[in-house]
């Protein structure tokens, strides 16, 4: 990466359930989920909603309200940004892409007074990480936006663009500082199987340290579409033919979140109606924490080799690990210390150090 002088750095995940998203300043995580103003233009006024900035593209007629309050709202009244074949270069894909960059560079007032320059690294799954996906990501971001947010005018123009597999972000920042240097020295050959457990897919790759960084095992790796989602749909399912409703994934995915210090469950149908689900929940984490364990055996059948399991992913917090360290054996067990957090931290990371090692 090639790092200008007073350069800025941005580290993006656009994960298809949740987008997070990094710079000096700290990490900034919302679900990738825009909220279009006209779905509100009959029930509120022009007053900022809680938890919500307002977004309009140059170019765009609409405009879309975006941040962490989207949690209060149903699946159907949110715009999509996953899901889709050729996601990479879809508009919603590139209408995320510069939400993102505007809310990061809205603190920053030379996007405010002048245009404000950044260098990004941002991540791909390694399913997708092919020629063809890098080159459509990096001719999304890498250009000038000029976004209204809250009806101030944010310029970015993004000077330089580095791809890197997701599941790599993990290991960078496992063995990074917060500066960018490395914590210790004896890394060398040791392989690693990254487990990243996110909302639409479970990433199960090997990754080796070699003298001049990272390889990856192909023979050793798994792309499967049973993430979190099938666990939030398993307990519609059940929600529905117990209770007779029609529950919303998007607010089960809610209340598990919300509950998983606790161990108690419960799905708001309204102030006067709430079901406690905790037995459902209970019942569908173990059965989803099996099938895990019974894809890494499968998937993994080099475990013994294996110098550390790291598990990350949104859906790693969520997981009974107590169930996977009994059965998966050989090889030592390690969760991220934010799971939810672990690539997007390591992107940055890494953007230090490719600056650290241009500065000598």
């Amino acid at each position: 990466m090639k790092e200008g002088k007073g350069m800025t750095l941005f580290a993006l995940d656009l994960g298809n359930k949740q987008t997070k998203l990094q710079d000096e300043k700290g990490t900034w995580v919302a679900p990738s989920s825009l909220l279009n103003e006209r779905e509100l233009e009959s029930f509120f006024s022009n007053g900022k909603l809680k938890d919500l900035d307002l977004y309009q593209i140059s170019a765009e007629e609409d405009k879309y309200f975006w941040g962490k309050g989207i949690l209060r709202y149903t699946q159907d009244q949110l715009t999509d940004t996953l899901g889709f074949e050729g996601r990479y270069n879809r508009a919603e894909y590139k209408r995320l892409a510069a939400l993102s960059l505007a809310r990061l560079a809205k603190g920053y007032p030379q996007a405010i007074d002048g245009v404000l320059k950044v260098n990004i690294v941002a991540g791909l799954p390694t399913g997708d990480y092919t020629m063809e996906n890098i080159k459509a990501v990096i001719n999304t971001l890498k250009r000038q936006y000029l976004v209204q947010v809250n009806n101030e005018p944010i310029n970015v123009r993004v000077e330089n663009v580095e791809i890197l597999p997701q599941p790599i972000g993990t290991l960078y920042d496992l063995l990074l500082d917060e500066h960018g240097y490395l914590k210790q020295n004896n890394i060398e050959n040791k392989r690693f199987a990254v487990a990243d457990i996110g909302g639409g897919t479970v990433l199960l790759d090997q990754i080796i340290s070699e003298e001049n960084g990272f390889r990856f095992d192909t023979s050793n790796r798994t792309q499967s579409e049973a993430g979190a989602n099938e666990l939030y749909t398993r307990i519609a399912q059940k929600l529905n033919s117990r209770y007779g409703i029609n529950s919303d994934i998007h607010l089960i995915e809610v209340s598990v979140r919300q509950g998983i210090k606790s161990k108690k469950f419960s799905y708001r149908q309204s102030s006067n109606n709430i079901i406690d689900m905790t037995e459902i929940v209970d019942t569908e984490i173990q059965y989803y924490s099996q099938r895990l364990v019974e894809m890494i055996n499968s998937s993994f059948k080099n475990l013994s080799s294996v110098d550390e399991l790291v598990l990350t992913g949104g859906g790693a917090s969520i997981i009974n690990q107590r169930l996977l360290d009994e059965q998966i054996i050989n090889t030592k067990i390690r969760m991220t210390d934010n799971p939810e957090l672990a690539n997007v931290h390591g992107f940055y990371k890494y953007g230090l150090s490719q600056r650290l090692a241009k500065e000598g």
